[in-house]
């Protein structure tokens, strides 16, 4: 589990669409809105949105920003 939260604002505070995240990540859009929906994914989504934004793992799935 990710903090949906956190994943919106992350996205948000860099200016990005949730298409434009999609693209930076590798992952597909309706993978992007899902995860920000309902803040499951897997280990390889974790890992690429968090290498999208330069944070750690662990961080996507903290509350605070």
């Amino acid at each position: 589990m990710i903090s949906q939260e956190k994943l919106k604002q992350l996205r948000i505070n860099n200016g990005w669409s949730q298409d434009q995240l999609a693209e930076i990540s590798g992952l597909g859009l309706r993978t992007v809105q899902r995860i920000e929906k309902e803040g499951k994914c897997s280990l390889e989504s974790k890992m690429a949105l968090a290498s999208a934004f330069s944070i750690t793992p662990r961080e996507l799935e903290q509350q605070e920003i």
